[in-house]
């Protein structure tokens, strides 16, 4: 079920610059953005393990999606608060770094808050870390968030 829109050419960008002969982990990654991109939160969930921990940055009170959620049922209601909340305009991944376990990329990300009409552009880290067998047990989205929850505010 597609919940929200995010920049399809956003995503034609980032898949012209894989590159072959990518690890594993960084395949899942760019898989999970495209999956977003197409709004198939499923595939996000199944490259998860059932006990992910999934964290944004920024003040709960404030962001609707920010926070903390665990679980396959947690990120699904983390995708809905984004659906809900938030129209995306540009979502662009560059720079993955595998190090170990973990793959970060550097998300350049442009929106509307949907409740306040005012848009947002931050540059966020997104973290996976991976377990032996491949699934993601644990993300993260962190950085500066000051523009964001600017634009939630009233």
């Amino acid at each position: 079920m597609k919940i929200f829109q995010v920049c399809s050419f956003c995503f034609a960008l980032l898949f012209s610059a894989t590159v072959s002969g990518q690890s594993a982990n960084v395949l899942t990654v760019q898989n999970d953005f495209a999956a977003f991109g197409r709004g198939d939160i499923a595939t996000i969930i199944r490259s998860t393990t059932e006990n992910i921990v999934w964290k944004h940055a920024g003040n709960p009170d404030i962001v609707a999606f920010a926070g903390t959620f665990n679980g396959h049922e947690g990120v699904g209601r983390f995708f809905q608060q984004v659906g809900s909340s938030v129209n995306i305009t540009v979502f662009e991944p560059q720079n993955f770094v595998e190090n170990g376990n973990t793959v970060t990329s550097t998300v350049k990300i442009t929106g509307t808050v949907l409740a306040t009409g005012k848009e947002y552009n931050n540059t966020i880290d997104m973290v996976f870390t991976f377990d032996a067998a491949g699934m993601v047990t644990n993300w993260e989205a962190k950085g500066d968030v000051t523009d964001l929850e600017a634009a939630f505010a009233k």
